[in-house]
């Protein structure tokens, strides 16, 4: 998914875009942020390789974005994008970052 929006506004929109595939495809999205636990060598190996790939093209759009700290930007956004994911899974509302 290629998200465009001016750099101020470009973590909004990206976490919109998360919210977005999560409601059009919530089995396939937490099935694949979850994946990390199967102990499987191979699947873990496919897992890596997938999350390598999301954080360096994630930590990419910030930096042209000129967003400060991009590799450390790009890290939060994928640990929320985990937490949203387990909040999810075991249905506990109180984890996920808009709940108040």
């Amino acid at each position: 998914m290629n998200v465009k929006a001016p750099p101020d506004k470009l973590k909004e929109a990206m976490s919109r875009a998360f919210n977005d595939l999560l409601d059009r495809n919530r089995n396939e999205i937490l099935v694949t942020m979850m994946a990390y636990t199967i102990p499987e060598t191979a699947i873990r190996e496919v897992v890596r390789e997938g999350f390598d790939q999301v954080y360096e093209q994630l930590k990419m759009k910030l930096e042209q974005a000129g967003i400060p700290e991009a590799a450390d930007e790009a890290k939060v956004f994928i640990g929320e994008g985990l937490l949203i994911a387990l909040s999810e899974t075991i249905q506990l509302e109180k984890l996920l970052p808009w709940h108040s």
